[in-house]
Order: C-alpha cells, then sequence, then structure tokens
C-alpha cells in the first residue's frame, strides 16, 4: 500500500504533474490543456514512448529520499531512481533513432549524446547529497557546494535546456517531425515533465535531509523550485543553440573537473 502511494500521490505521478503545470506556467507563461492529447498515447509507437516516459520520470521522481515519505531511504533505491529517469529521458528518442531518416536520427542522435553526458555529471553532483549525509561541518559543506556547482552546469545540458537544446533546423520540430498534431503536443508534455521532475528529484538531492525539519525542507524545496523556473525563464532564448562538439567541450573542461573534484571528496570524507 505504500509503494502505492509513493508512486501514484507523494511524490509520485500525481506531484509530477503538479511540477509539470507549475513549471510550464512559470517558465512559459501559459498553460495549454487539450484533452485530445491523451487520445496520442496508444496511437502510434511514438504515443507509448512519451507515455512510459512520463511514467518513468513519476516512478524515479517518486523514489528519490523526499521528505515524509511513506518509505524509508536506501542506496538502491536512488540506483532505481537514476536508472527510471534516463529511461525516461531515452525511450523517446528511440523510434527517431531507428526512423531511417538521417536528418531525424542526426537530430536525436545529438539529444542523446548530450543529455546522457549531460544526466552522467548530474548525478554524480546528486550522489554526494544523497550518499553524504550533511551535519553541519566544513567538511559536508564543502562537498555541497561542490555538488550544487556541478548541479548548475550540467542540468541545462540534461534536459536539453537553452545552448543545448534539441536541433531543429535540420527539420522542423527536430526528433518530432512527421508526428500528428495530438502526438507532437504529447512529446511536449513529455518533455515538460521530464525537465520539471529532473530538477525536483536535483533539489531534493541537494537539499541535506538531516539540517530542516520534514515540512520547512518541503517549502524550501517548493520556494527554490519556483525560483528556479523563474531563472530560467529569464535566460530562455538569451543564449545560442551550441553545435555538438562545442557543448561537448563545454561539458568535458567545465562541468567534468567539478564532477570529479566532488567524487574525490567524496570518497575522501567517507573514510574520515
Amino acid at each position: 500500500m505504500q509503494m502505492v502511494i509513493a508512486l501514484f500521490g507523494y511524490p509520485g505521478l500525481l506531484l509530477a504533474l503538479a511540477l509539470s503545470i507549475i513549471y510550464t506556467i512559470i517558465v512559459r507563461g501559459r498553460l495549454r490543456l487539450q484533452y485530445s492529447v491523451l487520445l496520442a498515447a496508444g496511437r502510434s509507437a511514438e504515443g507509448v514512448m512519451y507515455t512510459l516516459s512520463i511514467l518513468l520520470a513519476a516512478i524515479g521522481l517518486a523514489l528519490m529520499p523526499w521528505s515524509l515519505h511513506p518509505l524509508p531511504p536506501t542506496v538502491l533505491r536512488g540506483l532505481w531512481a537514476w536508472a527510471a529517469f534516463e529511461a525516461a529521458f531515452l525511450l523517446p528518442l528511440l523510434p527517431a533513432l531507428l526512423a531511417g531518416m538521417p536528418l531525424i536520427v542526426r537530430a536525436a542522435s545529438r539529444e542523446a549524446q548530450m543529455g546522457v553526458m549531460g544526466r552522467i555529471l548530474l548525478w554524480i553532483g546528486l550522489s554526494i547529497g544523497m550518499l553524504l549525509p550533511f551535519q553541519g561541518d566544513l567538511p559536508g559543506l564543502l562537498a555541497y557546494v561542490l555538488a550544487a556547482l556541478t548541479a548548475v552546469l550540467a542540468f541545462p545540458v540534461a534536459v536539453g535546456w537553452g545552448p543545448f537544446a534539441a536541433e531543429t533546423s535540420l527539420t522542423p520540430g527536430g526528433v518530432d517531425y512527421g508526428l500528428d498534431a495530438d502526438t507532437a503536443l504529447l512529446a511536449g508534455v513529455a518533455r515538460t515533465v521530464r525537465t520539471a521532475t529532473l530538477l525536483a528529484a536535483s533539489l531534493v538531492a541537494l537539499i541535506p535531509l538531516t539540517v530542516l525539519q520534514p515540512w520547512l525542507r518541503l517549502i524550501l524545496l517548493a520556494g527554490l523550485f519556483a525560483l528556479v523556473c523563474v531563472v530560467l525563464r529569464r535566460l530562455t532564448g538569451m543564449m545560442p543553440r551550441l553545435p555538438l562538439p562545442a557543448a561537448i567541450r563545454m561539458c568535458l573542461w567545465r562541468t567534468l573537473p567539478l564532477s570529479m573534484a566532488a567524487l574525490v571528496y567524496l570518497a575522501l570524507v567517507s573514510r574520515l
């Protein structure tokens, strides 16, 4: 029963949809709901993949160490959360990678390569928050600072935001080229759910469990979620899309050293 509550209530599917609505309203300034999008869920292979993506993102969110979670946190649950989020991002790209149209395959390949690299670096930072209990000491604070800096640099790459957005110059709509209106709208919903849930999961991992009371931690998380959404809205469109080699170089020379420093520091602190 507790697992059902976690997966479909708090902090699962219902929370994922609520966060996606908040994200859409703040970042895009409007919310467009069309019930016909539900018809696209089983109409095609793409619709099935987008629906599975939403469900997997909700599962990943539910497995994170939320305050007042009905289940106790474990390291294994964190690994399953990573696997669920990774599948949520990669499954929707499978039809495009198998489409047989070079331009669509190229756009999907770009999105897959950048996304996987960004999420690897992001989860390296998030692992500190989930594996290192923060007791208010200086070593723990330095570890969380490294984790937060890694997450800030890796998150836009992980979700394909701004300069790391999906390629749309080769074909209209990028990997969504050729989809009917309802399926394309479902693709946008799935993309929003993935972004909003991964943002919330990142904040959950980076807000120490041991410092604040559970309700205060939830209030802080809600405030930070809204603040990040406002920042994303302000910065949207201000930076040009980077080509794949430039994006990879940025990850390798800026984010990777921070993530490696965070891993080394975590290993050193855990032995003290």
